[in-house]
């Protein structure tokens, strides 16, 4: 630290250097100016908008919730096949034939779709697939029957329906029964086919009694 004493001119106090303090004081001033003019002439990193820093942050969590709700792949159904190579007909009958119900059905092949995690087809996706005629497609497995290995499964493969009428049969369709184990797998065995005729009419006293058309292999 300097010391100084008074200078009786008035020009100050005066270091032990020999210089006036003012010169200090003066060196002092010009460095703040310039440190200030620097710090003036010098440009800013200008700061965001609000409306740029929301358009960051959505552009940056946009693609992250776009991947979290990506719909996951659903597993594919398990699915066995027969082979069946098979025909069956029905007698005439004229509630049957004014409906349109068929006089023969064909299947090429049969197959049991079960959803995965299931064990058996009794769910949204389980389905009874046939290729024949005159029906060929997947079709919901509407029921089944549990028998000593495995279960009896019911779907419908054909339906023709006319306008209700109460004490009328209006409403014919055809029915395949397969055989398929306990975990699922469709077996070799031969399957059923079965037409039936309803009364859809709705509210009625006295509807028509239904009536099975029986189905026989063909020779």
């Amino acid at each position: 630290m300097t010391m100084g004493h008074l200078d009786p001119s008035g020009r100050g106090l005066e270091t032990q250097s020999g210089q006036p303090e003012s010169c200090y004081h003066s060196s002092t001033i010009k460095t703040l100016l310039s440190l200030s003019a620097l710090f003036l002439c010098t440009p800013l990193l200008a700061a965001p908008s609000l409306e740029e820093a929301f358009s960051q942050a959505a552009a940056a969590v946009v693609p992250a919730r776009a991947e979290s709700q990506a719909p996951a792949a659903s597993p594919t159904p398990r699915e066995t096949y027969s082979e069946v190579n098979a025909c069956w007909t029905r007698p005439p009958q004229a509630e049957a034939d004014a409906l349109g119900l068929p006089l023969r059905i064909c299947i090429k092949r049969a197959g049991v779709a079960v959803e995965s995690g299931w064990d058996l087809p009794f769910s949204d996706k389980g389905a009874l697939m046939v290729e024949g005629e005159p029906s060929s497609g997947r079709f919901h497995v509407s029921g089944g029957a549990r028998e000593a290995d495995g279960w009896n499964v019911v779907a419908e493969i054909w339906s023709h329906e006319k306008p209700a009428a109460c004490g009328e049969l209006n409403l014919a369709f055809a029915a395949v029964y397969v055989d398929i184990d306990a975990a699922g797998h469709i077996l070799p065995a031969r399957p059923v086919v079965r037409g039936f005729l309803m009364d859809g009419s709705s509210l009625c006293a006295r509807p028509a009694k239904s009536v099975e058309i029986l189905y026989t292999p063909a020779g």
